[in-house]
């Protein structure tokens, strides 16, 4: 088996006034602390490849997904489903779903739930995906032979506690 390992800054030059994430009443961001960054895994066996994605967003528009692995599919011809997409659920990133598009706290978050795909912003999605592609061109070309193994432990009984 090979690995490669690599992640690239998506934070936008235009970063200010964009709508965060997660809030309601819904605040714009005014100023950066650190950067945003999108993180690869890619694992070779047997000329199979499994892409492991995370980007540092509240969550991921399933259409914005399916055209990052669309694109996959195209240049590199690994199947979409061999590529798995998650967000980090951080609050300290962009609205990319359109959720967050409209004020009126609640319902303003819940017109956007119904209509915010029509406020996704495109532009910036390609940008993601070509920036993902570059990387993980560089990844296809440095990849290492590793071994993967895991092993189950308690820490601490009490250290994790789902609130829900």
């Amino acid at each position: 088996m090979k690995a490669a390992f690599g992640r690239v800054n998506i934070t936008p030059k235009d970063y200010k006034g964009r709508t965060l994430a997660g809030y309601t009443p819904i605040p714009l961001c005014s100023g950066k602390l650190d950067d945003i960054f999108a993180s690869v895994f890619l694992f070779e066996d047997k000329k199979e490849y499994l892409i492991l994605i995370t980007a540092d967003f509240l969550k991921l528009p399933i259409a914005f997904t399916n055209y990052i692995k669309f694109k996959i599919n195209e240049i590199f011809d690994i199947p979409p489903k061999n590529v798995l997409i998650h967000a980090t659920h951080t609050h300290k990133s962009f609205d990319q779903g359109g959720e967050f598009q409209f004020s009126g706290g609640w319902a303003g978050v819940m017109k956007g739930v119904m209509f915010g795909a029509y406020y996704a912003d495109d532009k910036y999605n390609v940008w993601i995906t070509s920036k993902l592609l570059t990387l993980l061109q560089g990844l296809k070309k440095n990849l290492r032979k590793c071994k993967i193994a895991w092993k189950k432990q308690t820490i601490e009984d009490d250290l994790i506690i789902n609130r829900r």
